[in-house]
């Protein structure tokens, strides 16, 4: 193993509404393994940020959705931009990560260049695309899985953050040089203090309000889920929190749901402890956060079988796994867990496997690994 290296970090084109907590976790991390650390971020309406032990460097971009040809253009103008600031910058290593998937031109410039490229990955674009209705065309697709596999061929490691998505991204022909590289939970802050039957809200969500998140769908399940008296918190914000609230009316529900909108992640430990069951209905995951820390919490966590969430929820052991994203499932889902005969037994199995896998310390070593470089003595 080699000594520290210095290493550049390239984010994904982030939107405005969109948080950077994932990247400033896996910067915490990587301050414990580089010399130095410069991260080369983008994000609409501006970056919010500070540290002074890293070398931060904004991108101006513009995100457009449609026309296509038109967002084709930035992202493309996005990438000559991220080269040009390589050139500049230097680095031994360059990590791209969260939705650098497609960051074609300067994962292969780095290569020419003699940069070591590593290629963290969070859910391939191509997969997530086909799941998502609305943006999904045969055209971007194929695109997009074209791109993909020049750039997972061409970078020197890549790194999934849970074992169960090189199965389910087919990254099987990369075997040579995968690596796991999952973040971490701060188990000090986000610990269980209450026993589940002390809790006041029988279930509780937290995420963005939008469609891929399943809100919708679980603010729809609560009339079944509350029956005469339970209560539940909804936390968090988004263009859906109009229609969740018009749903919870039309439910008769809304007097026993509070929708707390934004909440710093400092004081989330706090509801988190209050809620009996997290449910997170969504689409597609990479390995969520709000699971890692609910589960470090001591709540029973209800999920879709998507992204690393398997690898973190066995059935009736560790959580439970959501037969689909319906209303219909997700009341079922909810009342399994509650009648099951020993709630506690389940949180505690999953404090336990939080504090093995996901802590600062384990998640230091998975990445003093993927760099290749010594421990402190």
């Amino acid at each position: 193993m080699t000594l520290r290296r210095n290493v550049v970090l390239v984010t994904g084109r982030w939107q405005r509404d969109q948080t950077l907590y994932p990247a400033e976790k896996l910067i915490t991390i990587l301050k414990s393994c580089a010399g130095s650390i410069t991260w080369i971020a983008t994000r609409e309406g501006g970056l919010h940020y500070h540290d002074e032990t890293v070398h931060i460097v904004e991108v101006p971009d513009r995100l457009v959705e449609e026309p296509f040809h038109v967002n084709l253009f930035y992202h493309i103008l996005h990438q000559i931009r991220v080269m040009s600031l390589l050139i500049r910058i230097g680095g031994d290593t360059v990590v791209f990560a969260f939705g650098s998937d497609l960051c074609l031109l300067p994962i292969l410039f780095g290569r020419i260049t003699g940069k070591e490229i590593i290629l963290r990955t969070d859910g391939r674009p191509s997969a997530v695309l086909r799941m998502d209705e609305v943006r999904a065309t045969p055209l971007k697709e194929r695109m997009f899985r074209l791109i993909e596999r020049i750039t997972y061929a061409a970078a020197s490691k890549v790194v999934p953050e849970s074992p169960i998505m090189v199965s389910r991204y087919h990254l099987e022909r990369y075997r040579h040089k995968i690596d796991i590289g999952g973040l971490y939970v701060d188990t000090d802050r986000f610990a269980g203090s209450r026993k589940i039957e002390d809790r006041r809200f029988r279930v509780g969500f937290v995420g963005r309000l939008s469609e891929e998140k399943g809100v919708l769908a679980f603010a729809e399940s609560l009339p079944t889920i509350l029956g005469s008296n339970a209560e539940a918190v909804i936390i968090g914000y988004g263009h859906l929190a109009p229609e969740v609230a018009r749903s919870l009316s039309e439910g008769g529900v809304r007097h026993r749901v509070i929708c707390t909108g934004r909440v710093n992640n400092r004081i989330l430990p706090r509801y988190l402890n209050d809620i009996q069951v997290v449910v997170v209905p969504s689409a597609f995951e990479g390995l969520p956060n709000i699971v890692l820390e609910s589960m470090a919490c001591g709540c029973v966590v209800l999920a879709t079988a998507v992204g690393g969430i398997p690898d973190l929820i066995q059935d009736g052991a560790t959580g439970f796994l959501l037969d689909d994203r319906s209303p219909e499932a997700i009341a079922r889902g909810v009342s399994r867990a509650c009648m099951h005969r020993d709630c506690e037994k389940i949180a505690e199995n999953a404090r336990r496997l939080i504090e093995r896998q996901y802590t600062f310390s384990a998640a230091v070593e998975r990445y003093r690994h993927i760099l290749g470089v010594s421990s402190p003595v």
